[in-house]
C-alpha cells in the first residue's frame, strides 16, 4: 500500500520477481506436457493478453506477435494464468479443479517459485515509501503441505512464519475478505506482537480480485472493516505520503527501523 511506483529499488525486486515467476511458469508447463496436458507458454500469453485487451476495448493481439512482445503486454504469469489455459482447453471444468489436481503447492504439477526473501521484498516496500501487508494468509495456512520453506528457513507452523514476517516489518495482514473477518489465532499474534514491540500492525481487507482473469472476487472495492481498522490504514498511508525523512523513515520511524536491523542483519534487497 502507498507505494511509490517509480523507486528504482522496487523496480529491480518486481523485475527479479516477474523473471522468477515466468522461469515457474515455463517450468510448469513443462510437467503438464508430462502429464499428457498439451499446452504452450505462448497459449498462455494469448490468452491473457486478449482477455486484458477485452477489458481495455481493444481487439485480440497478432498471432504472430512474438513472445516478447506477448510478454510485455501480459505482465507476470501467474498460476491463474496456468489455470485458464487448462480451463479453455477442456482439461478441466474450473480453476479450482485446476489448482486441485495439477498446479496447487501439492498438484501434479507444482513447481517451486524461487523469489526475492520476504526480509528483502519487505525492505524494497518501505524504502519505497509503502507499507507492507500479508496477502491471504489462509492459502498458507489452510492449503500448503507443512514444513513450509521460506528464504531459506524451514517452519513447522504458520505461526512461526507470521512472528518472522513481524519482526522483518510487515505492517498489516489482511483479513478481511467476502464472507468472514479475522481469524482469532492471528489477532492474537499481532495484538501480541504490537503490545510487546509498540507498533500496530494493520488488519487489512483483501478482495483477491484479479481483474479480467475470472479469479476471485468479480470486485476490488466490496470489502468492508470496522472503523477503527479503516482509521489505521489511513493514519498510515498518510505517515508514508508526507512529513521529512526518507520513505521508509517515515512509514515505520528511524527508532522501528533500528530495532529491525538489529533482530534481522542486513536488510539490503539484493
Amino acid at each position: 500500500l502507498g507505494i511509490d511506483p517509480a523507486n528504482a529499488g522496487l523496480a529491480a525486486l518486481m523485475s527479479k520477481s516477474r523473471d522468477a515467476r515466468l522461469d515457474r511458469a515455463r517450468k510448469t508447463v513443462e510437467a503438464l506436457n508430462r502429464l499428457s496436458l498439451k499446452i504452450t507458454l505462448k497459449e498462455v500469453l494469448v490468452l491473457k493478453v486478449n482477455a486484458l485487451r477485452k477489458t481495455d476495448g481493444k481487439g485480440p493481439v497478432d498471432p504472430n506477435a512474438s513472445e516478447e512482445q506477448l510478454l510485455a503486454e501480459a505482465g507476470p504469469i501467474t498460476r491463474p494464468d496456468l489455470a485458464l489455459t487448462l480451463v479453455a482447453k477442456g482439461y478441466v471444468r474450473n480453476t479450482r479443479e485446476a489448482f486441485d489436481k495439477y498446479l496447487g503447492d501439492s498438484g501434479e504439477a507444482a513447481q517451486e517459485l524461487d523469489g526475492p526473501g520476504f526480509a528483502a521484498a519487505i525492505a524494497s516496500i518501505h524504502a519505497a515509501g509503502g507499507i507492507a501487508v500479508l496477502a491471504h494468509p489462509h492459502t498458507i495456512y489452510k492449503f500448503k503441505e507443512k514444513p513450509y520453506t521460506y528464504s531459506g528457513k524451514t517452519y513447522r507452523d504458520f505461526n512461526t512464519v507470521l512472528s518472522d514476517l513481524l519482526e522483518a516489518g510487515l505492517d498489516g495482514v489482511e483479513q478481511y475478505k467476502q464472507g468472514h473477518g479475522p481469524a482469532d489465532f492471528i489477532v492474537r499474534i499481532v495484538r501480541e506482537f504490537s503490545a510487546r514491540s509498540g507498533r500496530r500492525v494493520l488488519l487489512t481487507p483483501g478482495s483477491d480480485y484479479h481483474g479480467s482473469s475470472g479469479v476471485g472476487q468479480p470486485h476490488f472495492d466490496a470489502i468492508g472493516v470496522p472503523s477503527d481498522e479503516a482509521d489505521a490504514i489511513r493514519a498510515a498511508l498518510q505517515k508514508t505520503s508526507g512529513g521529512g525523512g526518507s520513505p521508509r523513515a517515515r512509514a515505520l520511524g528511524e527508532g522501528e527501523i533500528s530495532r529491525i536491523e538489529a533482530k534481522i542483519g542486513d536488510l539490503r534487497p539484493f
